[in-house]
């Protein structure tokens, strides 16, 4: 895993473009974490209700952090 970047892998599987990144460059941690939350929602219906989220920030935080 000698110099690693999720960026460049990301770009590979053709997932993201320079465009993408310059777009969420523009953008800060707390907008994009409630984008993605936003689109999560969406394919539930918008009810997280019973999903423990606040208790698996600390958790979701660290994972996004390893990566």
């Amino acid at each position: 895993m000698k110099n690693y970047s999720l960026l460049r892998e990301l770009k590979k599987q053709g997932k993201i473009s320079s465009s993408f990144e310059t777009q969420l460059s523009n953008l800060s941690l707390e907008e994009i974490i409630a984008l993605k939350l936003e689109v999560a929602a969406k394919t539930v219906k918008g009810k997280f209700y019973g999903f423990p989220l606040y208790h698996a920030l600390p958790n979701i935080t660290k994972e996004a952090v390893f990566r």
